[in-house]
Formats: C-alpha cells, sequence, structure tokens
C-alpha cells in the first residue's frame, strides 16, 4: 500500500482537477488491485473471528456426582409424577410449598434430599391423599 500526496490530475478533456492524499493500492484508490486486497482482506477476516469466535467459546461443564440410591431414585419419581398429575410448575408448586422453584427442580433431579418439612409442604402443594403422604415419608426416610 502507497501513500500518495495530494496533486493535480490532467483530465481527458484536457482540464485538470485536483487529486486529494490517498493511498493506491486499495479499493478506496479503486481499481483490481485494490477489489483483490479488499477480498483477501475479508477473507482473513472472515478466518480470524471465526478462529476467536471458536476459542471464545467456554468448554462445556462436566457435572459428576455419585449415583442416587434407589430409595432416592424412587423419592424423586414420586415427587415429580406429583407436581405434573397435579398441574403445577416448578415455580407454582414452590411457591405453595413455601420453597423456591431451583429448591424443588433440586429435589427432583436428585440434587437435594428432601427434609420432612419440604415433604409435608410439597404434599400439601400437590393435595396428595395422607397414604400418599406417607408413602413419601416412609421414602424420605430410607434416604438417609
Amino acid at each position: 500500500m502507497t501513500h500518495v500526496r495530494g496533486h493535480w490530475r490532467r483530465n481527458a478533456n484536457g482540464t485538470l482537477s485536483w487529486v486529494r492524499a490517498h493511498y493506491r493500492g486499495t479499493a478506496v484508490a479503486g481499481g483490481a488491485g485494490g477489489l483483490v486486497l479488499l477480498a483477501i482482506g475479508l477473507f482473513l477476516w472472515g478466518a480470524i473471528s471465526n478462529s476467536v469466535s471458536s476459542d471464545a467459546q467456554q468448554p462445556q461443564a462436566t457435572v459428576t456426582r455419585s449415583p442416587v440410591s434407589p430409595a432416592h431414585a424412587q423419592l424423586m419419581e414420586a415427587l415429580r409424577v406429583a407436581r405434573h398429575h397435579s398441574g403445577l410448575s416448578l415455580e407454582d408448586a414452590g411457591r405453595r410449598a413455601g420453597v423456591s422453584a431451583k429448591e424443588v427442580s433440586d429435589i427432583e433431579t436428585g440434587l437435594l434430599v428432601p427434609t420432612p418439612e419440604d415433604i409435608t409442604g410439597l404434599s400439601n402443594a400437590y393435595q396428595l391423599s395422607p397414604d400418599e403422604w406417607t408413602n413419601l415419608v416412609v421414602l424420605q426416610s430410607s434416604v438417609h
């Protein structure tokens, strides 16, 4: 790329016109050479931006946890099924049981073992029968 100072240019009809300072060999200056440089620049910019964006992606986190016991798995599934049968979302179930939606989710996925108070609150929110509540309490007590 060559910098060219401003200068006078004679036009085809013999008149003079002032050409301001510019760079020769770029698309701004015109000509096929400038277009080739522009195409190469766009290609390199695309390659660099793709490489930067793929490098910027964070690696996926792998969460490992010990497998849950069969009783814990039964408790998780029973609570999930009860919530679905009652037609409540995680937010609604949490609000009715007095816990957060995240806590309800963590209980249903096995990240959190519910306390007896959680079992009672969720049973009331899901409008479970006394027999269903007793079954959940027995499962909860066998998890520990």
